[in-house]
This record gives C-alpha cells, sequence and structure tokens, in this order.
C-alpha cells in the first residue's frame, strides 16, 4: 500500500469537493487481489469516494478493508453484510452513493484511468458514459474481449475503424446505439460504464436478486431500455482491465452456470414480449438471440456428448426461445451451421 506525496495531496484536496465517481466495490473472499484494485482507484485524482461491500468475507479481506480505510478516511466507507451475493452487496452500494456518477468494480479487478474529470465534470446530457475494456490473464497475457484483443482497443484502432464512427464520441441514444453494434456480436458488459446516480434513482434500477450469474446483464440491459430517451456517450477509452482468474465465473462451464444464463436470457425474453414499442421488442430478442450463440457455441460446438445430452435437458423449458433464436441468428447471419442444425434437430427442443 505505497502511495506518494502527490497522490496523498490530491487526495486531501477531495474531502471538500463535489463527489464526482462513486466506485462500489463488492469484494467477497478477494484477499490475494484487493490491495492491487483499490490502488488503482485511488490512483484516480478527481473527487471521488470509495464503497467497498465485504460480503461475508471469512478470509482476510476485512482486515485490508479496514487498513486502507485507515489511513484514507474521508475517501474510503466500508459496508459489512453477511453473505447476500454480489447485487445485494452492489445494490447497497448504489443507496449509499453519494457521487454524481458511479461506476463498478470489482474486488479482484483494476481501473485503468487517472482522471475522467475533463468528462464526466461537464457532461450535461448523457444518462450513461461508456468506455472501453481490457482483459489479460493472471500473467498479463492478452485474452478476447467478446470477439476483440486488447490490441484492438487502442485508440488509433478506433479513430480509423469504421465500426464506431457513427457511435464514438457522440451522444446516441440506446436504442440507436444497439441497432449500430448489435449486428457485431456485441453486448454490453457494465463495468465499462459510468453511470448518472440520478439516472438509476429516477428509473429504480438496481441489480435482480436471486440470479447467481449474468445479473450484471440483466442490470445494464435494463439501463439501456428504462427510459424513452435514454442517452449514451461513448469515449475512446479503456477504463476496465478485467483479469480472468483460474476460478472466475466467466471460466465456468458447470450446468448451473449455463442454468443461470438461461434464467437471465428468460427474464430479456419477458422484457421482450411486454414491450409495445416494435423497435424495443425487436432490439431485446436480438439480446435473446445472442446469449443464445453464446450458449451453442460454448456447449454445442465443443462440449461432449454425454454433456450435450445433460444440456439439451435444460433447453427444453425454454425450446419456444432456442427456435426463435435459430431463426433469427440464421437470418442475421445469412447461414446454415452444423451445431444449429443439430440443436434444431433434437426432439426435444424443436418439439
Amino acid at each position: 500500500m505505497q502511495h506518494n506525496s502527490n497522490q496523498q495531496s490530491a487526495i486531501s484536496n477531495q474531502q471538500s469537493a463535489k463527489i464526482l465517481i462513486s466506485f462500489i466495490v463488492p469484494v467477497y473472499n478477494d484477499e490475494q487481489y484487493l490491495a492491487e484494485c483499490l490502488d488503482s482507484i485511488l490512483n484516480v485524482t478527481d473527487s471521488k469516494e470509495i464503497i467497498l461491500i465485504n460480503d461475508g468475507s471469512t478470509d482476510n479481506t476485512l482486515a485490508i478493508m479496514q487498513a486502507y480505510q485507515a489511513k484514507f478516511p474521508e475517501i474510503i466507507r466500508i459496508i459489512n453484510q453477511e453473505n447476500q451475493g454480489v447485487s445485494v452487496a452492489r445494490n447497497n452500494g448504489i443507496d449509499a452513493a453519494r457521487g454524481e456518477w458511479i461506476f463498478f468494480v470489482d474486488g479482484d479487478d483494476q481501473i485503468t484511468f487517472d482522471t475522467m474529470a475533463e468528462v464526466l465534470s461537464q457532461e450535461k446530457q448523457a444518462d450513461l458514459v461508456k468506455g472501453f475494456i481490457a482483459s489479460t490473464d493472471d500473467y498479463g497475457t492478452e485474452v478476447g474481449t467478446g470477439s476483440e484483443k486488447m490490441s484492438a482497443l487502442l485508440p488509433q484502432f478506433h479513430l480509423c475503424s469504421g465500426r464506431y464512427k457513427k457511435t464514438l464520441g457522440n451522444h446516441i441514444s440506446t436504442m440507436d446505439y444497439l441497432q449500430e453494434r448489435i449486428a457485431s456480436g456485441f453486448f454490453p458488459a457494465f463495468t465499462t460504464y459510468f453511470y448518472r446516480r440520478s439516472f438509476l434513482n429516477q428509473h429504480q434500477l438496481r441489480f435482480p436478486i436471486g440470479l447467481t450469474h449474468c445479473e450484471d446483464m440483466l442490470f445494464i440491459t435494463r439501463c439501456y431500455f428504462a427510459g424513452a430517451d435514454t442517452t449514451l456517450l461513448e469515449i475512446n477509452r479503456i477504463v476496465y482491465h478485467y483479469i480472468v482468474r483460474p476460478c472466475s465465473t466467466m471460466r465456468q462451464r458447470t450446468l448451473e452456470h449455463m442454468r443461470s444464463i438461461l434464467q437471465t436470457t428468460e427474464h430479456l425474453a419477458k422484457m421482450a414480449k411486454n414491450q409495445t414499442d416494435p423497435l424495443k421488442h425487436s432490439l431485446l430478442f436480438s439480446l435473446v438471440s445472442e446469449q443464445f450463440l453464446y450458449l451453442f457455441h460454448q456447449y454445442f460446438a465443443v462440449s461432449s456428448e454425454e454433456e450435450r445430452e445433460k444440456i439439451c435437458s435444460l433447453f427444453t423449458p425454454f425450446h419456444w426461445l432456442v427456435i426463435r433464436s435459430i431463426r433469427e441468428i440464421r437470418r442475421r447471419e445469412n447461414k446454415e451451421t452444423k451445431w444449429l442444425d443439430w440443436a434444431c434437430e433434437r426432439q426435444d427442443i424443436a418439439n
């Protein structure tokens, strides 16, 4: 926990300033990684607060929190709760936040910026300000971020890439943004966003309770569809460093993990069915299809036959979503694939 005199001075100058960013950090048994996470946030020179939510940790996590709080009492607050999961932790953080903007950080990841004041302090129009994410493994080796690599997310790439010309640096409605990006396999990653706190409270946007995976996906989707004129500003910066740990849920291929994704996908489908606006209805079902595309790739294309049989039983209650998603994927991609054929031919899916 080393901090230079310039950093200490910047932090002390924030005491009487209006809080620009509330960093919400849910933590459960992250003693190995928490210090690096907090150091990355403390490097931010903007007026900030760090809200640490200890979700019933049983290791040395709380002691690390308390040591940092003792050194930076004006910046760091600790909320202790019984182990209730990351959604409850983040919601408690939102309720406690005082900043104009909210940014979520997991306790085993890091942030990659030292200031956002030039953007956020002047921003009056956007409800969401979106950056980009970089992913590495424990050894710093690049791993895919969706269909992209970290090197493909560098500023010079975006400045010359036609893929982002209509969205990058412009205020755009979330519906227009989805229309531009969804055809490329885009699905929003919630940790790349700065959320205007008044926007979250106005629309009562909180993380869903009871999901063990993908609760973040449902949250950011609800943010996109919250208002009639929700506005997004996409900026040309990597703001989040996601580190893929060996035990990360993103590496899990368990039936329970898949069941949670299916439950989340069903929530999205229900949102679509209840949506009277034709465009929003269509976009929501496109997001549903993206989830099934991910699941098909992960589980049908690479799993063993024995695993496929188990997985098929999970799909049975969702057969209408599977079929609709297959049709949407084929319509959009205009191609046939063996694994889609296989899925359609399964009696318990197609009937």
